[in-house]
């Protein structure tokens, strides 16, 4: 096999020196990957950051919906490659931490202790992060958490990000658009039309928001009869966008 692109194995290290054997798949090496995005951030602190982070969102699923998301459809957006294995605790945990599961070892639904650095700890500015109605992973710093409605926690997530944009760093984690994919597919027409609603809403919530919006995402989705499911190794899972927006005038 050619060594041409990033290897990804079985305990979620990402490395060329290791037997075929034990390799599971290949992807471009040239993607940008999630445990780039902490240095990312911090490049930009002196700016006022804003991260979306909409779970279940893939590279292909937003590519889809772009003609009916016009707010999504402004930001600059790249193909990014999401961790081994391609779930949330796994995702979350190279996102604020920076580093691949191999060195984190968050890799299954049951890891929830976070014990290195994350993006928060090391911020220059004031951080605050934004959660549903639980706690993904357990870090030195705690998560605004909010309630299930009768649907899910968007509402409340969205209704704390507007009370908190005054912070410098915010990181707010949407799931109710996983949820939906779960429950109907990625490709249904529920699914579209939560993603929809996110664009229109995000779209007038961050209308006067000066600074730098991220649109980010954990994994994306592939269609399992009439559900979606994830944490394969498939492009639907891997793939996922890092998007960027910025607004002037600060």
């Amino acid at each position: 096999m050619e060594k041409s692109g990033w290897i990804i194995y079985h305990d979620g290290e990402i490395s060329d020196q290791i037997k075929e054997k034990e390799i599971i798949g290949e992807i471009d090496q040239k993607l940008l990957r999630l445990d780039e995005l902490k240095s990312m951030w911090l490049s930009y602190s002196e700016k006022k950051q804003l991260v979306l982070y909409i779970d279940g969102l893939g590279w292909h699923q937003l590519k889809a919906s772009l003609p009916q998301c016009p707010y999504f459809s402004t930001f600059n957006t790249a193909c990014a490659l999401s961790s081994w294995p391609p779930i949330t605790n796994t995702a979350l945990a190279s996102m604020l931490s920076g580093a691949d599961a191999s060195v984190h070892q968050i890799k299954s639904h049951a890891d929830r202790s976070l014990k290195l650095s994350t993006i928060f700890d090391e911020y220059p500015g004031r951080c605050v992060y934004i959660e549903g109605e639980r706690t993904i992973l357990y870090t030195q710093h705690s998560a605004l958490l909010n309630p299930r409605d009768e649907k899910d926690s968007d509402q409340a997530v969205l209704s704390c990000m507007r009370e908190n944009l005054d912070y410098d760093f915010i990181f707010v984690h949407i799931h109710g658009y996983d949820d939906v994919c779960h429950h109907y597919s990625p490709q249904s027409r529920q699914a579209i039309d939560k993603l929809i609603w996110l664009d229109g809403q995000l779209s007038q919530l961050l209308s006067d928001v000066k600074g730098m919006i991220w649109l980010i995402s954990d994994h994306g989705q592939h269609a399992n009869e009439d559900k979606g499911e994830h944490g394969s190794f498939c492009e639907a899972d891997m793939l996922v966008p890092i998007g960027l927006r910025v607004n002037e005038n600060e």
